[in-house]
Parts: structure tokens; C-alpha cells; sequence
């Protein structure tokens, strides 16, 4: 799963005219690639869940283990550091641009107008378009983290030219958002090309930076 979208990079940086359309999708694939590689997660966990049209709550049956198959056999520890609230979420069913609302892995029951089900379950931000039993669902990354995404896609916006990398700017604007810099936050990582902010904003989940 992409971790940021050409709408939702315009609506994180304030952008509403479509002449930098060209210039943010040049780089959402490279942003993509980046911020996986920053931290070690390709954002393709799957999970298995019963989605319930017009209903926000998902009862969860089953996480992708580490073969890429999906294990039914879960622990509240496996669950607990899986899921994380706020995580994009796709799927069958699932509206675009839905996220984990909420998780509930500790409740004996949980319920809406439309069912009562049996935890783990999470709670969806917007209730889903269609029913279905066993869906697949892909884990994405945290809606948190993605104004850090969309200011790194203008960053490297920033960065077009034919000079050699510098510090030689400490402002710059890109439609109606401006970035100031100092100069410790200009500072390039050696490894991912990208300024120590951006780097120093993710959490890594297997390893260091």
C-alpha cells in the first residue's frame, strides 16, 4: 500500500489548483520508497476480518504471520503489537481512505445497531460499503505520519535544480505552504538522501535508521 496519495499530499500541504499535480506524483513513488526503506515495513500486513455493510466494526480473525500465511491462532501479544490505531487500512469493503479508528482486543463484546461480536475487533473510520466474511485487509501506515510524507514530497520538489546538493536555502514555498529551515534541520542524511527532520520523524520496526 502507497503511504500517501496525490489528494491527500494537496490536502495535508493546503494545495488546491492542479498545475503541481505532475510534480507530486513524480514523487510519491519515490517518497514511498523512501519512507519503507526508513522503516523497514512494506505496509502490506494482511488480517482477516468479518466486514459488515454500513457498520464501522470489524471482528478480526486472523493476522498474516511470518511465511506470508495468515495464522488464527492469535495471542493478545501478536494482536497488541500488530494493530496500530490510526493505521490506513484497505480491503474489500472498505472505503478508500479508511483507517483503524479504534481496537478493542480486551472486551468480551462489542456492539453497534447493526451486531454484537466478540473481540478483537476495530473500529473502522467509515462504515463499510459491503458484507463480507473472511475478507483479506492490508495494514498501511499511520494517518500520523503522513504530514511528515507530504512535507518530504515538498522537500524534494524543493530540491529541483542542476546545482550540486547544499545547504544554500532556508526557506522555500510551494503553493501556499512555506518551509523555514535551520541549520541542523538542513542537514542531508548520508544514507536515505533525505533532510535528518524527515529521517528522525519514523519509527523504525525492525532495527535502527
Amino acid at each position: 500500500m502507497k503511504v500517501i496519495t496525490l489528494a491527500k499530499t494537496k490536502e495535508l500541504l493546503g494545495i488546491s489548483v492542479t498545475t503541481l499535480d505532475t510534480q507530486i506524483e513524480r514523487y510519491i513513488p519515490i517518497i514511498d520508497a523512501k519512507v519503507k526503506q526508513i522503516t523497514n515495513n512494506r505496509y502490506n500486513m494482511q488480517i482477516l476480518g468479518d466486514v459488515t455493510l454500513d457498520s464501522k466494526i470489524v471482528p478480526i480473525s486472523g493476522l498474516s504471520n511470518i511465511t506470508g500465511g495468515i495464522q488464527n491462532n492469535m495471542v493478545l501479544d501478536d494482536i497488541d503489537e500488530s494493530i496500530i490505531i490510526g493505521s490506513l487500512i484497505s480491503g474489500t469493503g472498505i472505503p478508500d481512505g479508511s483507517y483503524i479508528g479504534d481496537f478493542y482486543y480486551n472486551l468480551s463484546t462489542i456492539s453497534d445497531s447493526l451486531q454484537t461480536t466478540k473481540a478483537p475487533v476495530i473500529n473502522l473510520s467509515a462504515d463499510a460499503t459491503a458484507t463480507g466474511a473472511s475478507v483479506v485487509m492490508y495494514l498501511g501506515i499511520s494517518i500520523g505520519l503522513q504530514p511528515t510524507v507530504a512535507k518530504g514530497i515538498q522537500w524534494l520538489i524543493n530540491q529541483e535544480n542542476t546545482d550540486e546538493p547544499g545547504l544554500g536555502w532556508t526557506s522555500k514555498r510551494m503553493g501556499p505552504v512555506s518551509v523555514v529551515r535551520g541549520v541542523a534541520q538542513a542537514a542531508i542524511d548520508g544514507r536515505y538522501g533525505m533532510p535528518v527532520w524527515f529521517v528522525n520523524a519514523f519509527p523504525s520496526y525492525m532495527g535502527i535508521h
